[in-house]
């Protein structure tokens, strides 16, 4: 249970005033930057220690700290590499996975290679797992569950090259104190992924064959049967086949998301038959995104999803009851929890809400009581942020949209500029979540609209397929018509709006000016496509490259139609482009183009190029210098006051 002491301490943390008399100061764009002091903070399994990437001074590190002892962290930086992510295998080893942008061999655009080691729980002696020299991705961890023990499965290639002898990965159990390897299942022409149950047999294997662009799933009962093709799919027939997140040992039944009543559901699936089984968990009006599995990883024991927010629907009682006295405890922010130990006695839960960049709790049961032992943006505590709220609108065609609004502290909600934010993906959503930009801008004088348009996941199938072959069109005009309908409300002025979007979002930025010519005064494009022929060759050069090209096609069957890059002639907003040259995702060409051709064109643009940004704004100097210079263009061409 839950004591009077944390609902009064975090009572304290989370009240804020949803209006402010008073207009508050500009808080400096390095206040919003910063990246989070924690990110993905992960529980030994007896609970004693907290892994984390971890900011200093800009830079990211790893830090250990020791729970509930008069211990030290440790903080271990990790050169130019990147953690991607940091992982207990037990008690008394971490591993970390490390990425680095690689230039090498003259190639035009960089790629990702990961590497995985492993330390001991005071950081000290490294091992390397895996290390394979000519391997792309050396961190491919074949789950499953939580085993503790001193093995981990990975798939490990020795190459990343086709035509050559280990590019199809093999099954390996690596000892993360020795670096030990032992293969399990040789690597098998076409089988790309591996699949095991919690006992550490390797079940199931996925393959993809590019050449007719199809998929197929093998399968065995045992580690001595042989594996047949279990299932076949035509995934440019948009035919999925299923993949497990869980396969019960002793059996051959599989938990996986699936599709039940138009929404993504947790079901079991028959690996013999292909048989649906029962439903593990459904909800009528929003999809399943992710699982948590047991301690023993032999079952669910929750469900991520997202409402309004992001929440987990807890299938085991005792956390299912935990979970609603935290939400009572922090209301009306939210509590969510990010780590277990094995026992379930000690969590790590965040708590957060759009005013709040939120805090890192740990909680021991036995206790009762939650210990912050983080602030995850220190130089916004106490700030008066802006309030978000949901709102829905109808699109042109009857289409209900979900969109979530942010209005400026202590202005009137009354003829006010207007950014509109359509997020990335577009297989992504927006959520009422604390998010750095959109406060940014709303402390800036600026109303904020982000609008979950057609497309967008987590609302169902036929929603997110009524975007098919719409990028451009129907997509942009679900955000135009949320424009019109917050100028209609007369919140914003139709005279005063801008778009601002990263990624897909900065290709609809884009996309806008040329499809609504004349009612943006201005458009900011963070790593935005600006020609989707380019970017579909460049899709193209990675593995399942036809299925990307498929899926590129099946969203705009027309290129050249819904390029902005071809479509100068008619622009006439101000543009600012600002784009990574280490971006893998849309790769640094997709500015280029599109300056030089506006430059052609003779048409108003700004283009600020980041040599060492990514396209997830991974280091804090990039942050800073987005927020700063999309504050002078937007004070240039839609100022605030």
């Amino acid at each position: 249970m839950l004591g009077s002491k944390i609902t009064v301490a975090l009572a304290t943390l989370c009240a804020a005033p949803l209006f402010a008399a008073e207009i508050p100061p500009h808080y400096p764009a390095s206040a919003f930057g910063q990246l989070p002091l924690f990110e993905s903070p992960q529980l030994s399994p007896d609970g004693t220690r907290i892994a984390a990437k971890a900011a200093v001074d800009g830079q990211q590190v790893l830090v250990i700290v020791p729970v509930g002892t008069d211990g030290k962290p440790v903080v271990a930086a990790v050169g130019k590499s990147q953690i991607d992510w940091v992982r207990w295998a037990n008690n008394d080893r971490l591993m970390v996975s490390l990425g680095v942008d690689d230039t090498s061999e003259g190639r035009q655009h960089a790629f990702r290679i990961t590497r995985l080691v492993s330390i001991d729980r005071n950081g000290g002696n490294p091992v390397k797992l895996n290390w394979q020299p000519g391997a792309q991705f050396g961190d491919l961890v074949i789950d499953r569950g939580h085993s503790h023990d001193s093995d981990v499965l990975l798939s490990s290639s020795t190459t990343m090259y086709a035509s050559e002898d280990g590019y199809f990965p093999a099954a390996v159990s690596v000892n993360v104190a020795t670096g030990r390897l032992r293969t399990l299942v040789r690597g098998r022409d076409p089988i790309f992924s591996w699949y095991a149950d919690s006992a550490g047999a390797v079940r199931a294997g996925f393959g993809y064959l590019p050449d007719i662009n199809a998929a197929r799933l093998i399968y065995r009962r045992t580690d001595g049967d042989a594996f047949t093709t279990i299932a076949r799919a035509k995934l440019n027939k948009d035919e999925r086949l299923p993949s497990p997140v869980l396969i019960r040992p002793g059996s051959d039944v599989a938990v996986l998301i699936g599709e039940r009543n138009d929404h993504a559901a947790v079901l079991d699936y028959d690996l013999q038959t292909g048989a649906d089984g029962k439903t593990i968990w459904s909800n009528p009006q929003f999809d399943a995104n992710a699982v948590i599995l047991s301690s023993a990883g032999t079952e669910v024991a929750g469900v991520y999803f997202t409402a309004d927010r992001e929440k987990v629907d807890w299938l085991d009682p005792e956390l299912a009851k935990l979970q609603g006295e935290l939400d009572k405890s922090v209301a009306p922010a939210s509590a969510y929890v990010v780590s277990l130990s094995a026992d379930n006695q000690r969590l790590i839960v965040l708590v957060s809400s759009p005013t709040k960049p939120g805090g890192l709790y740990l909680l021991d049961r036995s206790e009762g009581v939650m210990h912050r032992f983080a602030s995850l943006n220190e130089k916004l505590k106490g700030a008066a942020l802006a309030p978000m709220t949901e709102v829905h609108y109808a699109a042109r065609d009857g289409l209900d949209i979900t969109a979530y609004l942010t209005l400026p502290v202590g202005r009137a909600p009354h003829g006010l500029p207007l950014i509109v934010m359509p997020h990335g993906g577009p297989a992504a959503r927006d959520a009422l979540d604390y998010d750095f930009w959109v406060q940014f801008l709303a402390n800036r004088g600026y109303a904020v609209l982000q609008p979950n348009f057609r497309g967008s996941i987590g609302y169902g199938a036929k929603f997110h397929a009524a975007g098919d072959g719409e990028w451009g069109r129907k997509m942009q005009d679900d955000v135009t018509d949320g424009v019109r309908w917050l100028a209609a409300q007369g919140i914003a002025d139709i005279k005063r709006v801008c778009i601002n979007g990263a990624s897909y979002g900065g290709y609809a930025a884009l996309q806008g000016t040329v499809r609504d010519p004349g009612l943006y005064r201005c458009a900011i494009s963070f790593a935005g496509v600006s020609d989707m022929k380019a970017m579909d060759q460049y899709d193209s050069n990675f593995l399942f490259g036809k299925n990307y090209s498929h899926f590129n096609k099946k969203s705009a069957p027309d290129f050249a139609a819904v390029s902005p890059v071809n479509h100068v002639d008619v622009i006439t907003t101000p543009i600012l482009l600002v784009h990574g040259k280490m971006d893998q995702t849309v790769p640094f060409d997709q500015s280029q183009s599109m300056a030089r051709a506006l430059k052609r064109a003779d048409k108003p643009f700004e283009f600020v190029i980041q040599p060492e940004g990514d396209h997830h704004l991974s280091r804090q100097a990039d942050r800073i210098q987005l927020l700063e210079v999309s504050e002078a263009f937007l004070a240039k061409y839609n100022p605030a006051d």
